[in-house]
Parts: C-alpha cells; structure tokens; sequence
C-alpha cells in the first residue's frame, strides 16, 4: 500500500507487501481499505497460494506505513473491511466477508447456472477480528449459500 498526499499526489510512504512464505504467487485484489479510529489502516487483497487463491487482512499504522500484523484467510476477500465494537466490549474488532467470488453476468446461459450448465452455490462468511491483534474474535455468520453464477443484479448494458 501507499500513502499519498491528496493535494499534489506525493508519496508519503510505501509500506511492506506482507511477507509470503514459499507457495505464494503474484497478489491481486478487488478488496479495499478502510481507516479506523485508531489511525491504522485495515485491507483486504488476494495472492495466489499453491493452487488456490486466497485472500489476506492487514492492518497498517497509517502514519508510517508500519505494518502492524497480517493474516490468511480460508478464501477470497472481495471488500473492504468494517471496523467498530461488536456487543459490549469497548475494543475494535475488524469484520470481513469472505468467500466465493461471483462471475460477470452470463450472456446466453441461465441465472443459476456457471457456464456448461450446472447449479451453482457461492459460499460466504463474515468473520471477526480483534483490530489491535488480528486474533480471530470468534464471531462469524454463514449466510445461505448463492445461487447465481453472478452477482444479485448484474446484466451486460443493452
């Protein structure tokens, strides 16, 4: 990540790409990047780990770019992540969704069905962190599974 001045665009600073251990491959992202009340800045990417694809939180202090601490995730993590208290502690947690990615809306194929056909079933969750930590909170939520090839709502423009 970066930190760059709005007014004339110059770096303030490039911080570290967190460290992969061997497997990993090149790094992607439809995540995103939000500042907590804290001052550190929390992202969500995607890097290519032996056969899968992955996705990674991260937690920056954005005055220096430091990165604070940084974790695996079991899939993909296509948002930007939410900060704030969960239930009556007064600690922030970092909450994100995980999961399947949809595809682009099909042309010709039908709604519930990827390309050749078959039914298909994105799985998803969301899933807490302790923000100063990134320690898994605990809390989480399965949502049923969706069932389009695409995201509720996509078309191609006419």
């Amino acid at each position: 990540p970066y930190r760059v001045r709005l007014c004339d665009g110059a770096t303030l600073w490039e911080g570290p790409f967190p460290e992969r251990p061997p497997g990993y491959g090149a790094s992607f992202s439809s995540g995103g990047l939000v500042v907590a009340p804290n001052s550190w800045a929390y992202v969500t990417s995607n890097v290519q780990w032996q056969d899968a694809k992955v996705g990674v939180l991260s937690a920056y202090k954005v005055e220096t770019g430091e990165l604070m601490w940084s974790r695996q995730q079991t899939s993909l993590t296509g948002n930007a992540p939410s900060v704030g208290t969960l239930g009556s502690t007064d600690r922030l947690s970092v909450v994100i969704g995980v999961g399947d990615s949809p595809g682009l809306p099909p042309l010709l194929s039908s709604p519930g069905a990827a390309d050749g056909g078959a039914p298909v079933a994105l799985y998803s969750q969301l899933v807490a962190f302790d923000a100063a930590t990134g320690e898994p909170t605990g809390w989480q939520y399965t949502p049923q599974p969706h069932r389009k090839a695409f995201a509720e709502g996509d078309a191609f423009p006419d």
